[in-house]
């Protein structure tokens, strides 16, 4: 069998997993506990009640989309664990309802020599719900790796190795469909950013346990603004949610491949 076709069996597989009610999966039942496995006999037929948990997965990672986050709460003492292409592993964690932290570190960083340091996140979140559909919050972070955004910098002058943000964040919507704004400045311990820095996400459930999950960030300097667009589909499980999708910007994943760096990512709740 041929790579591709392999890869494709794979995702299909794991996609067609993720979309099954346990409930259903296990060996036969007899029929008298069909009607607890989602089952009912007519005078013809066994056919499926329409039950619309069996089809639709609660969405429980709608606190986060490709990198960004909402500004949805992760709850109390529940966490979870993100792999991105096995190099990029994050975690994020409730310490009360409307407190958690996060952090990220890229495990390739580690294996070749940065002056710098590994590539690493690390972020604060402060926020809650005013509503069922509206939610607001803010949040402090630091990146070490320096964003390509304002005037070109000689090889030899010294530069901080990474940039702080703060961001006010606000999302519209349920679990299910919603969107995200988020407007923050940066400081690269020396200075303040020269523009804003602009944040639109935004999830739409499509069928089933299928979502969209969108993301753009946008740097702005006076000089030269850097612009990351990020496009996938998410399938969401009870415990684990696998995204498939793309990255693109013109300064780092436009060299990987002409339209950008597909990516891959396992989620785990905990």
């Amino acid at each position: 069998m041929r790579p591709a076709s392999s890869l494709r069996s794979l995702l299909l597989s794991t996609a067609l997993l993720l979309v099954l009610d346990p409930a259903v999966a296990g060996p036969e039942r007899s029929t008298d506990s069909l009607a607890s496995t989602g089952w009912e006999r007519s005078s013809w037929s066994l056919r499926r009640r329409a039950d619309r948990r069996f089809f639709r997965t609660e969405n429980e990672y709608a606190t986060h989309y490709i990198t960004g986050y909402s500004a949805i709460p992760l709850p109390k003492r529940t966490g979870y664990y993100k792999n991105t292409l096995v190099s990029l592993n994050a975690v994020s964690y409730g310490i009360t309802e409307h407190l958690r932290i996060s952090a990220a570190l890229d495990l390739f960083s580690l294996l070749r020599w940065r002056p710098e340091g590994p590539v690493f996140n690390t972020a604060l979140h402060v926020g809650g719900s005013v509503s069922d559909v509206v939610h607001l919050g803010v949040s402090a972070s630091y990146l070490n790796v320096r964003i390509p955004a304002g005037v070109e910098v000689p090889d030899e002058a010294e530069v901080p190795s990474g940039v702080m943000m703060g961001l006010a964040t606000a999302t519209f919507g349920s679990t299910s469909n919603n969107l995200t704004v988020a407007v923050g400045w940066t400081h690269d311990g020396k200075e303040a950013g020269r523009g804003p820095v602009v944040n639109l996400s935004g999830a739409f459930r499509l069928v089933g346990d299928v979502m969209l999950i969108t993301e753009h960030w946008g740097f702005f300097d006076e000089e030269r603004n850097f612009l990351v667009h990020g496009l996938g589909v998410r399938f969401l499980g009870r415990d684990l949610a696998m995204d498939i999708g793309l990255m693109y910007d013109k300064e780092v994943t436009s060299l990987v491949t002409p339209i950008g760096l597909p990516f891959a990512s396992a989620t785990l709740n905990f």
